[in-house]
């Protein structure tokens, strides 16, 4: 017996029939209608929304895909790290990521796996828009959670004096997507600590973390390069 397709795989639908997806909590059922497509989202116990949408028939392929959103997540472990001058360490964050709906080769919506709060990264002046996720950053992958992607990070402590980390920033579109070992993967992110710039992205890999195993590419980067997402992250610019 062959086995099952992962949920990402494209589906074929003829007019009059519909297909469902649960990632998580988030339920999605995409019907093809004679002239037009509709696509229900329905999040945990929240009402569910509909959607019609008067795109091609797209051959009748629809796919929902994981990909990362395209600015920085800013993680904010509930416990933060205290980490003295010259340690490094390695940590593995999970971050929320969108499913994308896709009719044909064109993108109807993106919903995202989990509720992230909106955040501005960086100097009032000159940050960017990302969002803000409340979560652990263990010394270990945590269970397998469909909805999730393990971003390994390695901290780095260059500066001299004991640093509180409340806040870790994820270059989220500036990384690939992988799937192993029963979850999803990005690979691993460098964050880099001095006393003039306190927390900042220095390296990100291309290939998949050796945590993951034997990894299939999902998605390639959104924003390739660190450029974009060495903002400094300063207390009290999280809104």
């Amino acid at each position: 017996m062959s086995a099952a397709a992962p949920w990402w795989a494209p589906r074929v639908l003829s007019p009059g029939e519909a297909t469902d997806w649960l990632v998580g909590a988030v339920a999605v059922r995409v019907t093809r209608h004679a002239l037009d497509w509709e696509v229900s989202v329905r999040r945990g116990d929240e009402p569910e929304v509909t959607t019609r949408l008067a795109l091609a028939d797209g051959g009748g392929q629809v796919t929902v895909a994981p990909v990362l959103p395209a600015g920085t997540i800013l993680v904010c472990p509930p416990s933060p790290w205290v980490l003295p001058p010259g340690r490094s360490m390695t940590c593995f964050p999970a971050v929320p990521f969108f499913l994308r709906i896709c009719v044909g080769p064109e993108v109807a919506m993106e919903v995202p796996s989990r509720a992230m709060r909106r955040a501005w990264i960086g100097p009032t002046t000159a940050g960017s828009l990302g969002h803000a996720w409340v979560a652990d950053a263990p010394t270990r992958p945590g269970p397998a959670e469909p909805d999730l992607v393990v971003v390994p990070t390695e901290l780095v402590h260059r500066g001299g004096h004991t640093w509180t980390l409340t806040r870790l920033p994820v270059p989220a579109g500036a990384l690939r997507l992988f799937a192993a070992a029963g979850r999803l993967w990005a690979p691993e992110v460098t964050v880099t600590i001095t006393d003039d710039d306190g927390p900042r992205v220095s390296a990100v890999a291309d290939a998949a973390p050796v945590e993951a195993g034997a990894a299939i590419a999902l998605a390639e980067p959104r924003r390739p390069g660190i450029h974009a997402f060495a903002e400094r992250v300063i207390e009290g610019l999280l809104r």
